[in-house]
């Protein structure tokens, strides 16, 4: 299994608190996408369900975050690579998180999982 694949349940986990969260709950958003410090609730969007907003997030990673710029990805594309840091989670947490933390969060969380196998 590659990062992606197993980074995905592992980010909603961490950051929805195991779908607990309000905004996991009430806006269908395992990340809080579009969440910020200021206005964490009001910032985040909104999904009919939470398979548009995993849709949405994974293709934003991968667009933008896990790609360099003119990589090619899903349905043809290429990557903006707009975000790219480097293909690990720090790299990610660069730009992605403003929890500078993030990374090793996250990291605990794949950890915690794999050692359940």
């Amino acid at each position: 299994m590659g990062l992606m694949e197993f980074l995905w349940p592992v980010c909603g986990i961490h950051e929805s608190g195991w779908g607990q969260s309000t905004i996991a709950n009430q806006k269908k958003n395992l990340f809080g996408y579009g969440a910020v410090d200021s206005n964490p609730y009001g910032g985040a969007y909104s999904f009919g369900d939470y398979a548009e907003g995993i849709d949405l997030v994974a293709r934003v990673f991968v667009k933008y975050y896990l790609n360099p710029k003119g990589s090619s990805i899903y349905d043809g594309s290429l990557a903006s690579g707009k975000f790219y840091s480097g293909p690990n989670l720090s790299a990610v947490n660069a730009k992605y998180a403003s929890d500078k933390n993030w990374a090793n969060a996250v990291y605990q969380w794949m950890e915690y999982l794999y050692n359940k196998i």
